[in-house]
């Protein structure tokens, strides 16, 4: 490992990710097939038995990733999602808004609006984890047709 000392009390450290075992990292990309532009891989099932339990809600935490130049369908949330941008750019696309996310910022999107992501990166796949809280008898995300 190399420390950088950046002045007022801050550093940088870079090591050798090749050497950390694979038993003790998460793969959060390469589930994209050739010509899919987004997969979303639901994680952490077992969080909710550790959770309160309230028989009208769901609650699930995932990992999603989208190609470079990839969108997600035109979609909206039966619930609340909260968001977490590990790595990338992503482009949130609403009728009269847009709002843009990089790494390292949280974010939410609202219950029941059309909305779709769009990664604006030629190269880079955007990766972030997803919590969500939806009530039990809907799915969390809902595809729409084009909208507009």
């Amino acid at each position: 490992m190399i420390v950088v000392d950046l002045g007022n009390g801050r550093y940088i450290m870079f090591f050798d990710e090749t050497r950390i075992p694979e038993d003790l990292r998460i793969q959060l990309s390469g589930f994209l097939e050739p010509g899919m532009a987004h997969h979303r891989n639901m994680r952490f099932d077992e969080l909710y038995e550790f959770l309160p339990k309230d028989a009208s809600v769901r609650v699930g935490v995932y990992t999603s990733e989208i190609a470079p130049g990839g969108a997600t369908a035109w979609h909206l949330h039966n619930g609340a999602g909260f968001f977490l941008v590990l790595q990338g750019r992503i482009t949130i696309e609403f009728k009269d808004t847009v709002r843009h996310y990089r790494a390292g910022d949280a974010y939410a999107e609202p219950i029941g609006v059309i909305h779709r992501a769009v990664n604006p990166e030629t190269e880079i796949p955007f990766i972030c984890v997803g919590f969500v809280v939806t009530p039990k008898d809907r799915d969390h995300v809902v595809n729409v047709k084009e909208p507009w």
